[in-house]
């Protein structure tokens, strides 16, 4: 049976990937029983992959666009300049869940640059992209798989705390549902991508274009709740 008090454990559980999984953690380290020094990797297969969604806007040919379509890696910001190590260090400091909060509502993404977002469908991602559209480049929508294990199970009805009625906010005058945790998850540091596919998209109005089946079917949903804010369109 794997000591839970082997020192390798011990250090595993202060990756935010592994505490905030713990009690999945530890039920696999008593079922499987893996050696210390294995025991992150096994977990990892364990989880398996995930299919997400992640919005860039990239000018080809630049470092950015070659670590992506060639080595198929994402990086947070911090993960860019720093080990692996310094995000875990970052994010333990100014408190996780507070550096995410920052992030999604303040704006504040020096204290959240150990994360960066995906989703499990394309609209969360792509209709802010059109917000960094510029001359010189180009809105990619990433379709990919990746370890489930660097996404964290947090989500932003995690961090809004419990609420009975949907968390509905606009971006771009497109619908969204804040509390649905297929919105936004949060990957630590870095990923690595398979599988990876693309589409690229040259203006806001085609990104407004490409959403606006999935607006309608948000405002359909969510009518009843929108009229009686006002706020149905």
């Amino acid at each position: 049976m794997t000591n839970n008090n082997d020192p390798i454990i011990k250090e595993l559980l202060n990756d935010p990937r592994i505490f905030t999984r713990k009690e999945e953690f530890l039920n696999f380290l008593l079922e499987y029983n893996p050696k210390p020094v294995q025991a992150k990797d096994a977990f990892k297969r364990h989880l398996g992959n995930i299919r997400v969604f992640r919005a860039l806007c990239l000018v080809e040919g630049t470092e950015d666009y070659s670590r992506i379509f060639k080595q198929g890696i994402l990086l947070s910001k911090c993960a860019a300049q720093n080990s692996l190590e310094k995000s875990i260090e970052k994010a333990k400091r100014i408190k996780m869940m507070q550096g995410i909060h920052a992030r999604l509502h303040n704006g504040d993404y020096e204290d959240s640059d150990f994360v960066f977002s995906v989703a499990d469908f394309p609209e969360p991602q792509i209709v802010p992209a059109a917000d960094f559209l510029n001359s010189e480049n180009r809105a990619y929508l990433l379709e990919f798989d990746m370890p489930l294990f660097d996404a964290l199970p947090i989500t932003i009805a995690n961090i809004a705390g419990s609420r009975k009625k949907p968390i509905l906010f606009y971006h771009n005058n497109i619908l969204f549902n804040a509390s649905d945790p297929r919105v936004e998850r949060f990957v630590l540091h870095k990923t690595h991508m398979t599988h990876l596919e693309s589409t690229v998209f040259n203006s806001a109005q085609e990104i407004a274009d490409f959403a606006a089946d999935y607006n309608a079917k948000m405002h359909e949903q969510y009518r009843e709740l929108l009229q009686r804010r006002g706020k149905f369109i």
